[in-house]
């Protein structure tokens, strides 16, 4: 039986401040000196947890959960650019101890510029579960970068939910816990049909 986590995180997009703006920053989303994580989602297969709200306290529980998780592989798309060093960065300006190490490794593709304060692509090491990024593994299936959600229909036949990346901030609580949840089971559904899940 497969134990498995994917994970899946979403940040805030809310528009700059001016102090912000005269800093040279163009746009909140992506950079984590500047942009909250907004929510975390962890599907098992079966059953979805949402962290959301207060950011510290967000991050503080996700840390603790992925501590005391026996699963044997978490799944992620594009969670070694992205995923796991916007989290570290965040949990670094909290003080909070992360559950992982992060190795930088050159061999690893990126699809986009590197996460702001990294170099690429990394190793996740110390969670006691192998890291699996299912969009690195398309990527050397396939031959070429695809996007979760456009893979997802055109490959599986699966539904993600749909909003404008642009403007996450102007959804309610409900909107976001859905989008997060979704892209964490579309990843843990692709990841369970290529065979990626540790029997």
């Amino acid at each position: 039986m497969a134990n498995a986590i994917a994970l899946d995180i979403e940040t805030d997009t809310s528009p700059l401040t001016d102090k912000e703006k005269a800093a040279g920053y163009t746009s909140r989303g992506l950079d984590p000196a500047i942009t909250a994580v907004t929510a975390v989602s962890m599907y098992d297969g079966t059953d979805s947890h949402v962290f959301s709200g207060e950011e510290r306290s967000l991050l503080t529980d996700l840390a603790d959960r992925l501590r005391t998780s026996d699963a044997d592989t978490v799944l992620t798309w594009n969670g070694s650019a992205f995923d796991f060093p916007f989290l570290d960065a965040r949990m670094g300006l909290h003080d909070i101890q992360t559950p992982w190490t992060l190795v930088h490794n050159p061999d690893i593709p990126v699809k986009y510029e590197p996460t702001p304060g990294y170099l690429g692509g990394y190793d996740v090491r110390g969670l006691g579960a192998n890291h699996v990024d299912v969009a690195l593994v398309t990527r050397e299936r396939t031959g070429r970068w695809c996007s979760l959600k456009m893979h997802a229909r055109s490959e599986y036949g699966l539904h993600p939910v749909e909003v404008d990346r642009t403007k996450m901030h102007l959804l309610t609580g409900k909107q976001l816990r859905e989008y997060v949840v979704s892209d964490a089971v579309i990843t843990y559904e692709i990841g369970q049909r290529m065979g990626l899940l540790a029997a």
